[in-house]
């Protein structure tokens, strides 16, 4: 009785895992992992949220006990948490807003991060441009 059913979800199931799988290889791949994993899980969580409250109809308790005024607060601020992230500085930016304001020695911490960055990125930690370890 059950096998049919199975069939039928069993490639919508592993399409949709496979084009999570590449997002996140994308995302985690083009920015930096303590900025994108964050934002990642914040939206996984609000998507699965919203869609398990569909899925199980709980949207219809919500409604009728008045309780949706502190699930919509949640929700938003979870939204406004994931805008914060996006407003953060990268790297790069905040290693130059802590070289001194002289031009020469800003064109050499410029030179030296831009290096650093090909090489294999930056980070900055109390002021002080450091090669990362990233992979």
């Amino acid at each position: 009785g059950e096998a049919w059913q199975i069939a039928v979800c069993l490639p919508f199931l592993a399409t949709l895992g496979g084009t999570q799988l590449n997002y996140l290889n994308k995302g985690l791949r083009l920015y930096m992992q303590t900025v994108f994993f964050p934002i990642y899980s914040a939206l996984l969580m609000l998507s699965n949220t919203v869609f398990g409250m569909i899925f199980f109809k709980e949207y219809e308790a919500l409604l009728s006990d008045g309780r949706w005024v502190g699930f919509a607060g949640g929700m938003s601020l979870v939204v406004a948490g994931v805008g914060m992230f996006t407003q953060r500085r990268s790297e790069t930016e905040l290693a130059m807003a802590l070289t001194p304001e002289s031009e020469e020695v800003s064109t050499t911490a410029s030179s030296l991060s831009a290096e650093m960055w090909q090489r294999g990125g930056v980070r900055c930690i109390q002021g002080i441009i450091a090669p990362s370890s990233r992979t």
